[in-house]
C-alpha cells in the first residue's frame, strides 16, 4: 500500500483575455487600474476610478452625469476632445452624451481598467476609426 501522493499546481492564465490582458500590461503602454488600486480607491462610480488617469477628462454631461473625454481623434468639442470607445470584457458598449456612464458597470463589478489615452499607444486589438482611445473595463469578482 502506498502512501497518498498531493499533486497541486498554479495555472497561469485562466483564459485567452487573460493571457492578452497580461501581455497588454506588461508592455507598459496604457494605464491599468488593478484590484489592488481599485480596493485602495473605494470609488463609487466608474468616474471616480478615472479622474486621476493622464489623458483623461470628466466633465458635466448634458443629462446632471458625468462624461468621460480625451484629447485627439475625432474632435467633438472645443479642445479637441473626443469620446473614447469604452469596452466592458472585449465588447464595446455606447459611450455618447444620452447614456449615462456611470451605469455601464457597477464599480463593485470592475475588476481591473486599462486606459489608452491616445491613439498613438492602442494594442492592435483595440485600433479605432474615431481615432480617440479606448478604456477597457474587466469585470468579476476581485480578490478580497
Amino acid at each position: 500500500v502506498l502512501d497518498t501522493v498531493r499533486v497541486s499546481a498554479q495555472r497561469l492564465y485562466t483564459s485567452g483575455r487573460t493571457a492578452d490582458f497580461e501581455r497588454r500590461l506588461r508592455s507598459g503602454l496604457g494605464h491599468v487600474i488593478d484590484e489592488n488600486e481599485i480596493e485602495k480607491r473605494k470609488p463609487m462610480v466608474l468616474t471616480d476610478l478615472l479622474r486621476t488617469v493622464p489623458g483623461i477628462q470628466i466633465l458635466p454631461g448634458k443629462r446632471a452625469n458625468e462624461d468621460i473625454y480625451m484629447r485627439g481623434g475625432q474632435a467633438i468639442l472645443g479642445g479637441g476632445l473626443c469620446r473614447p470607445d469604452i469596452r466592458v470584457d472585449g465588447v464595446q458598449v455606447a459611450n455618447d452624451e444620452l447614456f449615462p456612464v456611470n451605469s455601464i458597470v457597477g464599480v463593485d463589478e470592475i475588476r481591473a481598467v486599462e486606459v489608452y489615452a491616445h491613439a498613438s499607444m492602442l494594442p492592435t486589438e483595440y485600433q479605432t476609426l474615431s481615432g480617440c482611445g479606448v478604456i477597457a473595463i474587466w469585470t468579476g469578482a476581485r480578490k478580497k
